[in-house]
């Protein structure tokens, strides 16, 4: 009896151990796909020189009330600016 016992104990472990790999063999891989990185169509390096300049006028012929100063006259004012 006791033999039987034992095989059939055996063979219960074998069978457990055999069913765990064949659903193992299911499992997906956790290997990521490679990764293809795209080629940039433009990017930000390099050298760069800017330039801006501009005018700004002004043609008001009324005086300026400034406190502290008194009337300031602001004829036509204009002025250059660049960078």
């Amino acid at each position: 009896m006791r033999k039987h016992l034992l095989s059939f104990l055996a063979a219960t472990a074998l069978t457990s151990i055999g069913i765990s790999a064949v659903q193992a063999a299911d499992l997906p891989v956790r290997a990521a796909p490679p990764v293809i990185a795209p080629i940039p169509v433009f990017t930000w390096t390099g050298f760069y020189v800017g330039v801006n300049a501009g005018y700004g006028w002004n043609t008001n012929n009324e005086n300026v009330f400034v406190p502290g100063i008194g009337f300031v006259d602001s004829g036509s004012n204009g002025g250059f600016v660049g960078g």
